[in-house]
């Protein structure tokens, strides 16, 4: 979307562009010298000699683009080329930069700045300013080009250089795109030249640096400015106050709140097809024996205007047992419908009439339950069958929602929202996942006073929330199917609508005594609840453990002392025994500060009892557990995390941690993910991969957070009696240690409008992989012993969600079931085949092979067929290939090629006998083609390897309940 060029902007911008040093610093102040001689008017802190003060480019750079511009196909190179909604939200940051900051009064109309990244905004700042001027300083060191490794600026540059090529399929190296940062700038400078013409000026530092007077003094000839008065003489320069919050604030609203959950979910209508048939079908064929004399009322939030197909009275009315419902309806809709069971007539609706309304529906109905639906709801043909079972089979239940997705007009569904198995309070405040349909039980609706609304869709969304307050944690029961499919983007631009939503969120957080401000969220329905710092801050003990993390550590510190809006700041930094002059003179420096400590630990590595020593050490009321290797991205960071930790109910809050590439480092711990003991979710997965699912746009409860960045309550540190340092040293202290908050009935919550970088386990350096093993899987061992039940099944999980990604894409997991019996598509070959080695440079882990690439980019875009047959086609070129045979074997699985996807498995196994996916998923196949010895001595490899797999143990004891193989069986090796 082009931001078009206002009148109020500046006329002829002039921007600076070259790496630090004396050279660019004397260039920037010669010109703005001159500039203010010549009524050219700069904010210091844009034009200054310091770098030490970011102009807005190189503060965006800095801060935030490193960690967002990672996409699913790959990086990108310029702000055009992020995600949309991004992309927008950066121009309007960069725009108010320029309203606030660099808008100047002079004749000359003229501003200036000096940065180091400014070529990342290139393609935009052209667009914008026509007239600007760009002066370039051309350096053939990549580093000082690039520091930070940051990326450049035209469509199709990426980062690698010469050392980065990979061989081909036919074994010649291609050239990078980019073979150096040298080059990337040089061809910046065309494009520059291309589009600006005369008003683009190139320099070499080396030139510059040999005669920087001459050099200077031919830039301002061009550029139309006399010769600057002596440095001595009185610079007559006028300078605007360098007040930056409102600069500040517009990063945090734009870069922090989180993109929009509208990416869609791959293979939906594969899911569909294969799986939730299937599956709805034996929920209702386990619930034969409900009780179908339990009273139910349906009540609409308004009554349908027409008989079209979205229609909830319509989808009922044709399902078994529909006959024994009472339909509510006011006396003016009643003869609209043909309905086969009782009819009771309530004048007025819910949004209108509120608790009146709810009064008279009770004392006129004897229903035990009542059903209330959307009126443009569409249903599953199973809907009744569905709840009635899980009414029958819990009798504690008193309030019922299922998961719901996207109708579409042409019949397609999209989008579904996978819920959270376990209640959660913060995401259902945030956004609307009561959307379709919920049924509460008559004892809780008696309890209910809601207010009038004119929009239906709200009402009925207070109605629940209410409803839910009263509720037991136990008697919330999610359906985990997908059982009403409602419109695409119902009322989103409807302002009406936002306003209801906010009145009623407003209203929520008054009734439960939450103090927090609602602030802009996802979209325009979804709102940021915002704790705000109470006045006086309370102190918050940051603890930073190291060994010898120099550079690493001073970023950290800096990030702490100079990038934080927190004023009420103890830091303990523990030093575990470091030996690198570098680091010990940065902690050395600390001594003279009062509002740090230093604490020697001189002991063998053992991050429970680093942090139980510095606790112990800890003046403040909170302690946050901070990483050495943490950059901080942005300054309201941590007002964040402690105004959630200040709520009664919460133990503990964590926060998005993204690697320096832009992917996920941690989003929340899920139990079981992967099939290991725990695992972060959207581990190494792209940022923009978390808008598949709304709920990992809101601060929402997780079973776990990471140490590296978590912030509690010094009182609840001690309430669980810290980190268990006898037997978690290292893996799993964080993970025991949310448990037993969890235990405590306090919320484990994590928040995206927390976002860090973190160079995860930089400092801690190599160790020997075979002990590193040992001892993790001790570890893992002692946790999944000592909480057992709650490692078997996560909470916050949904059973439609697979746990062996990350990324939580659609459970396909070894259905049994062939996709089709179309032959297979190969429409997309041969583009996914040109594709593939732009694929294979940005996945080093994999197989440098174009069929596998190919079957990789098939797979993302839901032809299973076809990434069966591309992967085939890999391993036959390189048999050897682990890889390749596990994924063979997991996409003819997804096919149904039950057989077939057995041999890759256990081709797989011959080449890593140690892996123990292989050893898994053989035996689940095993067990579904009726293998039972197979499958158990396959089982029971996994358990030697991994003892407390939960999806082993579970498939052992549907097989031989108490049996525990610990051999493999040589035959079927």
């Amino acid at each position: 979307m082009k931001t078009p060029v206002t009148e109020n902007d500046p006329i002829s911008p002039i921007f600076i562009v070259g790496p630090e040093g004396a050279q660019t610093e004397f260039l920037i102040n010669r010109l703005h010298r001159a500039g203010s001689w010549g009524s050219t008017q700069s904010d210091p802190i844009f034009s200054a000699h310091s770098f030490d003060k970011p102009n807005p480019f190189d503060k965006l750079c800095d801060r935030f683009l490193p960690a967002l511009l990672e996409q699913n196909a790959g990086p990108a190179d310029t702000v055009n080329d992020v995600d949309p909604e991004l992309g927008q939200r950066l121009r309007e940051a960069i725009v108010l930069a320029t309203a606030a900051h660099l808008r100047s009064a002079s004749p000359a109309g003229r501003w200036m700045v000096g940065c180091h990244r400014l070529l990342f905004f290139l393609p935009f700042l052209v667009e914008r300013y026509p007239n600007m001027i760009l002066v370039q300083l051309l350096c053939d060191d990549p580093d000082a080009l690039a520091p930070a490794g940051l990326l450049t600026g035209l469509p199709g540059w990426r980062q690698e250089r010469d050392d980065d090529r990979r061989p081909d399929a036919d074994g010649a190296n291609d050239p990078a795109p980019a073979q150096s940062w040298a080059q990337a700038h040089a061809e910046a400078a065309a494009f520059a030249r291309a589009t600006l013409g005369l008003r683009h000026h190139v320099f070499r530092m080396d030139e510059l640096s040999a005669n920087p007077d001459a050099c200077s003094s031919r830039l301002l000839d061009a550029l139309g400015l006399p010769e600057p008065p002596a440095p001595d003489q009185t610079d007559k320069t006028t300078h605007r106050p360098t007040e930056w919050s409102e600069f500040d604030a517009a990063l945090e609203r734009a870069l922090v709140r989180p993109l929009a959950a509208d990416e869609p979910i791959a293979l939906y209508q594969t899911w569909i097809d294969r799986i939730e048939l299937s599956s709805q079908a034996r929920t209702v064929e386990n619930g034969m024996a409900q009780n179908a004399e339990i009273e139910m009322a349906v009540v609409l939030s308004q009554m349908p205007d027409s008989t079209g197909p979205r229609n909830p009275i319509l989808s009922l009315a044709k399902q078994p047992g529909s006959d024994t419902l009472t339909l509510v309806s006011d006396s003016a809709d009643t003869k609209k419908w043909t309905w086969p069971g009782r009819v009771v007539e309530i004048e007025g609706s819910l949004s209108g009439s509120s608790t009146e309304w709810i009064s008279r529906l009770v004392s006129e109905t004897d229903a035990e339950w009542y059903l209330f639906f959307e009126a443009n709801a569409d249903l599953s043909d199973t809907f009744l069958s569905i709840v009635r079972a899980v009414v029958d089979r819990n009798p504690q239940a008193v309030f019922l929602h299922s998961d719901f997705d996207e109708l579409h007009p042409n019949g397609e569904r999209r989008n579904p929202v996978m819920k959270p198995s376990a209640w959660d309070d913060d995401l259902h405040l945030q956004c609307n996942q009561l959307r379709g349909w919920f049924a509460v039980k008559r004892a809780l609706i008696d309890q209910l006073e809601i207010s009038a609304s004119d929009v239906a869709e709200a009402a009925l969304y207070e109605l629940g929330l209410m409803a839910s307050e009263r509720a037991e944690p136990d008697a919330i029961i999610h359906v985990p199917h997908v059982l009403a499919h409602l419109p695409p983007k119902w009322s989103s631009d409807d302002e009406r609508v936002s306003q209801a939503y906010e009145a009623v969120r407003r209203r929520a957080l008054a009734r439960r005594g939450w103090h927090a401000e609602l602030e802009a969220g996802a979209s325009r329905l979804i709102h940021h609840m915002k704790f705000p710092v109470p006045v006086p801050m309370p102190k918050v003990s940051v603890i930073v453990p190291t060994r010898d993390g120099g550079a690493l550590l001073a970023q950290c510190l800096n990030g702490l002392q100079f990038g934080t809006d927190y004023e009420a700041l103890e830091i303990i930094v523990v030093d575990n025994g470091s030996r690198d002059p570098g680091t010990l003179s940065i902690i050395g420096g600390l001594a003279d500060d009062p509002s740090c400590l230093v604490i020697r630990h001189d002991q063998p590595f053992n991050f429970s009892e680093i942090m139980n020593l510095a606790v112990s050490h800890a003046t403040g009321s909170l302690i946050c557990m901070l990483n050495d290797d943490i950059c901080v991205l942005h300054s309201g960071w941590l007002k964040e995390m402690v105004g959630l930790a200040l709520r009664p109910d919460v133990g503990i809050v964590g926060a998005l941690l993204l690697f320096e590439n832009g992917t996920v480092q941690h989003a929340g711990v899920t139990l079981g993910l992967l099939g290991h003991v725990a695992g972060h979710d959207f581990h190494y997965e792209a940022e923009t991969r978390m808008r598949r699912h709304q709920r990992f746009g809101q601060v929402h409860q997780t079973s776990a957070v990471t140490a590296a960045c978590a912030v509690l309550r010094r009182q609840t540190y001690d309430l669980v009696g810290g980190m268990d340092a006898e037997h978690l040293a290292v893996n799993y202290n964080d993970l025991d240690l949310c448990l037993k908050i969890g235990a405590q009935g306090l919320k484990v919550l994590w928040t995206p409008y927390a976002r860090l970088l973190h160079a995860e386990s930089a400092t801690r350096g190599k160790e020997n992989l075979s002990q590193k093993m040992t001892r993790s899987n001790a570890e893992g061992g002692f946790i999944a012993s000592k909480w057992a039940p709650q490692t078997k099944g996560d909470p916050f999980g949904n059973r439609n969600l697979s746990l062996e990604t990350t990324a939580f894409e659609l459970s396909f997991i070894l259905s049994g079931r062939p996709t089709s019996d179309q032959p297979h598509h190969y429409l997309d070959r041969e583009q996914l085949l040109v594709d593939a080695k732009e694929i294979a440079r940005t996945a080093g882990i994999l197989p440098d092979v174009l069929a596998f690439h190919a079957a990789k980019a098939a797979h993302h875009l839901g032809l299973d067929d076809l990434a069966a047959s591309l992967t085939l086609e890999a391993v036959v070129q390189v048999p050897e290939a682990y890889t390749a045979n596990l994924v063979a074997g997991s996409c003819l699985a997804k096919i149904g090629d039950l057989q077939r996807a057995y041999t890759f498995y256990r081709n797989a196994n011959l080449i890593s006998p140690q892996a123990i996916r292989p050893w898994l998923y053989r035996g689940l196949l095993a067990e579904l083609l009726g293998r039972v010895d197979e499958a158990i001595d396959m089982l029971s490899v996994t358990l030697r390897h991994d003892p407390f797999n939960p999806r082993a143990l579970a498939a052992l004891e549907r097989l031989s309940p108490g049996r525990m193989k610990a051999e493999p069986a040589p035959d079927h090796r």
